[in-house]
This record gives C-alpha cells, structure tokens and sequence, in this order.
C-alpha cells in the first residue's frame, strides 16, 4: 500500500508533508469541497472501538452513533454537551446517482442555547473512485496542471481507493492512467427555514471504515441577531453531487471537473436549551496599566472584555501576539477561539468545558513564534484572579 509520503510524492508535490500538500490543494477547490481535506483527528482504536458498537447493537449509523460523544473523545466539552443535543426525529435523506446508488444523508445531533449552535450529520456512502480512460471527447476538454497544485482529494476509506493506489503507482512509474472520483458532499452553508445564513466558525469530519463520514460544524457567535433566543431553530443543508477525473499521459497532469449539481437537502428542527451563563470580573495591572476584566461564560463558550485605563496592548513585536488564557479551579484550560488586542481594549472569545467553572484565573501575555507551552505562558504572564458576579 502507498503511503501518504509516497502519495505526495508521486504527483509531484514537493515534499513538505501531507498537511502541506493539501493545503496547497486547497487553493485549486472550491469553498464547498474544502471539508474534504479537513485533517482526520480521531484515532483509529476510537473508531474500532465505534463500529464495534454499532455491530453488537445493530443500530444504523445514522441514528445509532451520538457525534457529539464521538467527538467528545478528544473535546470534552462535547461529551458534557452529548446528553443535551439528542433530537427527536432523524429525517435521513435519500439520493441516487447511477455511480454511487444509495445515499444516506441526516442530521444526528445538535444543541442550541439560544447563543451557541453547534450540529453535526452524517453521510454514508458518499464518495467512490473509480478506474478510468477518457474518451478522445475528454481529453479535448482536460485541462493540464501544474502537478504541484494537483488537487486529487484523498479520503481514507473510501470504496475503490484502491484504485487511487493503482493511479498513483502508474505515476511514479511514468505510465498514463485515469482515475474518476464521484462524491456527494454538503454545503458549507446552513440556513434557517427563514433563509437566515449561518455562518461556520470550525468543523470537523472524520470517516469510519466503511466510508461513513461524520461532520460536526460549531457556529459563528454571535449568532445572527434573527437566530438568538428563538424556542427552535430549523435547520437547512444543502447537498451536492459532482464526479471529477483525472489523468497522467506519462508526463503531464489533466483534470475535468464535472458539473456541480444539488442533491437535496438535510433538515433538522433542534429545539433551545436553558443554558446557565455566569459572570466573573477581575482587577489588575499589567505592564503597570491598571485593567478590568469581565467574563461571561456557558459550558459552550467564554467572553472576555478587558478595558484598561491606558494604552497597554501597542505592538508587542515582530511574530509576537497578545493572548490570554483562563485556567478553572481544576485546572483545566479553556481554548482561545479568537482575541482582539487594541490600544486600552481587548476582547476574547474561549471555547468552554461543557461545564460551568466555579473560579477563573485569567493570564494575559505575549505569545511568540515556534510554538506554544501553557506552562511558560503562564510563568510569563501577568495573573488575574476572577471572582463570580452575584446575579
């Protein structure tokens, strides 16, 4: 079996590693096929351990996996969150195309507090490759690329990639060959039944052995104004379908693109949460700046406002950064998402823990290229007891 390295290797990639390579993949792809190469972060013992479940319960994918407990193996915060996100009726949607046949398209899980949203969905029997040899018609209508952008998607267990193998080994071997690959894929965009969009901040996707591929998308917050604090929310997908090919002639590299064509949608209604906010305030000084600091925080999310009473964050250097960080009595972390450093103002934005923390302790600091250590972040930083807010 080809390995990744190898796979990089044979199209001419310079050798930056596989992360590397797809990124500058990307660039050649549209906006809605970019999931695909959206890095794999589960562990293959979790998804054994997964499908060894499914096959003593006997329970369909689609319904019998909670993605938030999936992916919760590595975020616990979505584990906490798992129990709150069921939802009562999966309507799994149907499409049939001559290449693939049957597939499976649903939402599985989802929570909203009226703040946050956050949903994931499923789709089974969603991609293939295929063998192929352009017809004379085809090649008219290839187009030749720089091998050093070539974007073949290359998704782990896929049905026929062996047939990406066999591609890529007549590469490396200078012999032509043609290589099909046929997906159906969902939208980056979701909307609500008001045709309200809803933008993504992250998302994640991983496949199981038998081509299943789970997706779980967290979403901007704010949420758009018309999308807060509604009892429910419904929930739109779009989904496309579009084959592309490939070709080496032994020396040069040719790509088609066939023609993007929708193939319904998945819908969900997930009803609102009552969610428990808490709010901490601080007090200090850093760089001999006094400051106060206000948190609002969920089990989802945390918000932090610092207003100084002079300009505090000017540019701390050439490939340095102002952060922040919050440590639970527990001392558990809470992830920064996004953070705003300006003059006498800073605003930051944490993922939570998918409970509510009894204390804070907030770290301002400068973070540095070449890589990031919590402990000496936190030994070089200014520390900043919160205390809970009364309501």
């Amino acid at each position: 079996m080809i390995q990744r390295k190898d796979f990089i290797d044979s199209i001419g990639m310079p050798d930056k590693g596989f992360d590397t390579a797809m990124n500058s993949a990307l660039l050649q792809i549209s906006r809605e096929e970019r999931r695909h190469f959206v890095k794999r972060k589960m562990r293959i013992s979790l998804v054994a351990a997964i499908i060894a479940a499914i096959a003593m319960s006997g329970v369909a994918l689609a319904i019998g996996i909670n993605l938030f407990e999936y992916f919760g193996k590595y975020d616990e915060r979505l584990a906490q969150l798992a129990p709150q996100s069921k939802l009562e009726n999966v309507r799994t949607k149907v499409v049939e195309s001559e290449v693939l046949g049957t597939t499976k398209a649903a939402f599985n899980s989802a929570y909203y507090d009226g703040e946050n949203l956050i949903a994931a969905f499923t789709l089974e029997n969603s991609k293939r490759y295929e063998s192929f040899e352009p017809t004379e018609e085809m090649l008219t209508r290839m187009e030749k690329v720089n091998p050093h952008y070539f974007a073949i998607p290359y998704e782990e267990n896929t049905p026929g990639i062996d047939a990406l193998y066999a591609y890529q080994m007549a590469v490396q071997e200078g012999k032509p060959a043609g290589l099909a690959y046929y997906s159906v894929y969902p939208s980056d965009h979701c909307t609500t039944s008001d045709g309200i969009d809803l933008p993504s901040s992250t998302w994640q996707d991983d496949a199981l052995p038998n081509g299943s591929i789970m997706y779980l998308r967290e979403f901007e917050n704010p949420l758009p104004e018309d999308a807060r604090n509604e009892e429910r929310l419904e929930l739109h997908i779009r989904l496309w379908q579009k084959p592309s090919y490939f070709y080496f002639d032994g020396m040069s590299h040719y790509e088609l693109y066939g023609v993007q064509e929708g193939a319904g949608e998945i819908t969900t209604v997930v009803k609102r949460t009552d969610a428990v906010f808490k709010a901490f305030a601080g007090a200090g000084e850093y760089n001999g700046v006094s400051l106060n600091a206000e948190l609002q925080v969920s089990a989802v999310r945390a918000t932090l406002d610092i207003s100084a009473f002079d300009t505090v964050f000017d540019k701390p250097g050439d490939h340095c950064w102002y952060d922040a960080l919050l440590i639970t009595e527990n001392g558990e972390a809470l992830r920064t998402e996004k953070g705003t450093f300006d003059d006498k103002r800073a605003t930051v934005s944490f993922k939570g823990i998918g409970t509510l923390p009894e204390q804070l302790t907030l770290y301002i600091g400068v973070d540095e290229e070449g890589g990031w250590n919590q402990e000496d972040f936190i030994n070089n930083a200014t520390k900043i007891e919160l205390t809970q807010v009364a309501d």
